[in-house]
Order: C-alpha cells, then structure tokens, then sequence
C-alpha cells in the first residue's frame, strides 16, 4: 500500500514566487506543468476525486478488472507554512487531464485535500475557457490569483469574440484557501498563457 510519504516523492521541489500555471491540452502538453504519469495505486489517496467506478471494466474474456479512465500527473510541490505542503498536479477535466489543481498535503495529519482549481481550458461547439492562476508569497503568506476569459465564435462571422473575463483572489485560511472577492487586480498583469 502507498503512503502520502510515497507520493511526494514524485512531485519536483519548486518555490512558487510569482509562478504562473497555464493550462495546455494534454494532447499537445509540454513543459512546466506536464508531470510523468502516476500509478493507479495511488489514487485511492485522492478519494473521491479518482474514485469513479466508470474508470474500470472487466474483461469478458479474461474476467480481469481493467482501469480504462483518465491518469494523474504531479508536477511540483512548495512550502506552505510550518505544516502544509502545496502540490500542483494535471489530473481530469471534461474531456482529457487538462486541469492542474493546487492539493494541500497537512504533514501535522498527514492528510490530502484539494484546494483550488488552478488552470484548465476546454469547449463545446463554438464556446470554450482558458484560465491560468499566479501563485504568489504576499507578506509571508502564499496568496493565489486567477483568471477565467470565456470565448464565443460567431458561426457566421467566424470571429471570436470574448463574452467573459473573470478574476478570482485566494487566501489561506484555516489551513484551506477561502475565495476572497474584494480586490482590485491589473489586467495587463497577469496575462493567460493561451490568449493573445
């Protein structure tokens, strides 16, 4: 059996000083955030979040349970405070393992939880997202900003217009990161990976 000990092993040491996460199709993925694949005896470690009876099916021939679902990467792992640990880890989104996500590992508890979607990007027909977070240490704390542009294209015009620009400040409270709404934020600052 694994242990979250044994987990952390696969996530590389990274200080998160103004460190942007950018979602990028795992089909095309290169680069920072891609990860190396992590074995399926590790998901029950991740609860509910890899817990999906529809990832198995038994061979008819054979009998033999088979995963067939969708995989996890780690990418990296940084200090919180004295007792948490911030992995950022590729796992599933709608339809491939394009979402990256912020997972707190309490080494006190020695518990997992996930914490904040960090990047992803996907669409349907002539809709689709891209959003990034900038992780950043403020004042000795670990503070994250995020931001979501929604798309649309015109199926006439084909021109692709921007129907949504959001922003989203986190901050660390009682050992989980809280939505805070107030705060002014400088578009030209904090660009998307994904956007022109």
């Amino acid at each position: 059996m694994v242990t979250n000990t044994d987990l952390l092993k696969h996530f590389k040491d990274i200080e998160p000083t103004a460190l942007h996460i950018w979602f990028k199709s795992s089909r095309t993925m290169s680069g920072k955030f891609q990860g190396a694949q992590l074995d399926i005896l590790y998901f029950p470690l991740f609860g509910d979040y890899m817990n999906s009876s529809k990832q198995y099916y038994t061979d008819p021939k054979t009998g033999i349970k088979k995963y067939c679902g969708y995989y996890l990467f780690p990418s990296y792992k940084f200090i919180v405070n004295d007792h948490l640990t911030g992995l950022i880890l590729r796992g599933p989104s709608q339809y491939d393992e394009s979402r990256i996500s912020l997972w707190l590992y309490d080494r006190r508890k020695d518990t997992l939880t996930e914490s904040v979607e960090l990047a992803d990007g996907f669409g349907d027909e002539n809709w689709y997202f891209n959003k990034d977070s900038w992780i950043e240490y403020i004042n000795n704390e670990v503070r994250i900003i995020s931001r979501q542009i929604d798309h649309e294209i015109n199926e006439k015009t084909m021109v692709d217009n921007i129907t949504s620009d959001k922003f989203a400040f986190y901050k660390l409270e009682n050992d989980a990161f809280k939505k805070i709404d107030t705060i002014e934020i400088d578009k030209k600052e904090y660009k998307l990976f994904n956007e022109k």
